[in-house]
């Protein structure tokens, strides 16, 4: 049972001496005793009334000519409204941030993700909540953006809200980009479907030497990432992926739940018996995780890059026509078919979206997460009226939006009407992670410059009447809530990155199933740990909805 423990701050407000209480378990002490010996109460914050409020931002993967953008914001309403921004960028977030917070460094935003700090950051009660901020008349752009189902997701078991989503699309858009004109040229089959797209790369693979190729397909560390899964339909029966709960994404614990979503009947993963599918449904009456490896390896591990499991960026090479193909989603298409034209003049770039919902622009599921990557304001800054007023003025209108989002118009970009817009190439042209300040289905912007089909995909993605949210959709796991759980949680990550990169790229080959089994024994009692862990909180989770 984890120790409750308060600290209690006083101070006067208004001539009445008043009491703040800070609830915190153990693991979130330091911070909060930090928070009374280093820092004032927020009441006893030095007054700025005349004076402009400086907001410091902690972000990662630094822009490009950003500072015209912000000068700008300053113009439109920067003075009226008081503040001046400081942009900060950290170089190993991962490593960097959780200190600068637990430091108590100047900071009023920053980027965080589950797959970064983001869990054990709230857990440790470093960030505020911002609750009070949404669904509220005083804040219409951030009423505007974050609607009633994004709302959904992003309140925590306990009420509040400690992290804002940024996000332009309603699915991943998984695909597979390839070269179009190589596929005419060697006379395959449009690519359409599980068996054309082998066709494809089985040709090009036979003629690597006359297409001076290093592989037909092009890997990095995640493999075929979600090709052959199925997700989608997985879902639509009852089987769901439970993020941030196993090896890596794609080698997470499935849940089977009940008809009416309210039970969890099953926890699974790669590895565990086919016995204990037998209560599945059709289709799933036996490891499909484990059989899927099985299929990447017999039929498509030749055509990869042997050094697939250490790559992490496989598109230079694609640019450069050294792959037949590689794996990405529709958010990279810009970049790979600007590259790839740059690079080879007479290339045609491919793309197949390789789950049948997706492709067929059917209606279908989001996913547990509507966003990957969010911003959080740490609970002890004394500037989050003003930082989430910032956040409220880029959403109240589309125009503002775009100054973040696209960069200065007529410069950085032109609006090509009904919610297009073209790129721009000045030599000062603005880049930045949008991800981290701006992203929104509401607003977001197809290029005019993509081919009609392109264009089609992207208005799909964004429009939400498309999507249902996922049924466990704003579950969080939290592997810190005992010592066992964490240790455990810890062991399995490790024991899977030894395998999950060759896994995923087949190059365990006719070894396949012996070092699935190896892994499982290796892992097996910390499997049964946090299995366990899984199923009690997400069933918690789904008797709370």
């Amino acid at each position: 049972m984890q120790q409750k423990i308060y600290i209690i701050c006083k101070s006067r407000e208004g001539g009445i001496m008043t009491t703040k209480i800070w609830k915190r378990t153990a693991v979130s002490a330091l911070a909060a005793v930090m928070a009374v010996s280093m820092a004032p109460c927020r009441s006893e914050a030095k007054e700025t009334s005349g004076e402009k409020t400086e907001l410091t931002f902690w972000l990662t993967n630094e822009g490009e000519n950003y500072e015209k953008v912000f000068d700008e914001f300053e113009k439109r309403a920067g003075e009226d409204m008081g503040i001046d921004i400081k942009v900060n960028w950290t170089t190993k977030h991962v490593e960097e941030m959780p200190l600068k917070l637990m430091n108590q460094e100047a900071c009023d935003l920053t980027f965080d993700a589950y797959w970064v700090n983001l869990a054990s950051n709230i857990s440790n009660g470093l960030y505020a909540d911002l609750s009070e901020y949404f669904d509220n008349d005083e804040y219409p752009g951030l009423k505007k953006a974050f609607t009633p189902e994004i709302l959904e997701t992003m309140v925590s078991d306990d009420g509040a809200i400690y992290a804002i989503p940024f996000f332009e699309q309603y699915a991943d858009m998984r695909c597979i980009f390839y070269r179009e004109d190589w596929r005419e040229q060697l006379g395959c089959e449009p690519v359409t479907s599980e068996e054309t797209f082998h066709a494809y790369l089985q040709a090009v693979n036979e003629n690597k030497d006359s297409l001076g190729i290093e592989s037909a397909m092009g890997l990095k560390d995640r493999g075929y990432f979600y090709y052959l899964s199925d997700w989608y339909t997985a879902v639509e029966n009852n089987i769901v992926e439970v993020d941030n709960t196993g090896v890596t994404a794609n080698l997470n614990f499935r849940a089977l739940l009940s008809d009416d979503g309210k039970t969890v009947e099953d926890v699974s993963i790669f590895g565990d018996p086919d016995e204990r599918f037998a209560d599945y449904p059709e289709g799933y009456q036996e490891n499909f995780m484990t059989k899927r490896f099985l299929k990447i390896a017999d039929e498509y591990g030749d055509f990869g890059n042997a050094d697939s499991a250490t790559v992490t960026n496989s598109e230079e090479k694609f640019y450069v026509g050294k792959y037949g193909a590689i794996e990405g989603n529709l958010d990279g298409y810009n970049n790979i078919a600007t590259n790839l034209k740059q690079n080879a003049p007479d290339s045609e770039l491919g793309v197949w979206f390789y789950e049948d919902q997706i492709n067929n622009k059917e209606a279908t599921f989001t996913n547990q997460a509507l966003s990957a990557n969010y911003v959080a304001v740490p609970y002890y800054s004394e500037n989050i009226d003003a930082t989430m007023e910032f956040l409220d003025w880029i959403f109240q209108s589309q125009e503002n939006h775009d100054l973040f989002c696209y960069g200065i118009e007529g410069e950085d970009w032109e609006d090509a009407g009904d919610k297009t817009m073209e790129d721009l190439t000045p030599n000062n042209k603005y880049v930045f992670p949008g991800y981290e300040l701006c992203w929104n289905p509401e607003y977001t912007r197809v290029n005019v410059t993509w081919p009609e089909e392109m264009r089609e995909y992207k208005a799909y993605a964004t429009d939400k009447e498309n999507f249902e949210l996922n049924p466990i959709s704003g579950f969080v796991f939290d592997p810190n809530v005992s010592t066992e759980v964490k240790i455990a949680y810890a062991a399995l990550k490790q024991t899977g990155g030894d395998y999950r990169a060759q896994l995923q790229s087949g190059l365990f080959g006719a070894d396949t199933q012996a070092k699935i089994d190896e892994f499982y024994e290796k892992a097996k009692n910390d499997i049964e740990i946090v299995r366990a862990e899984v199923e009690k909180q997400l069933q918690e989770f789904l008797d709370g909805k």
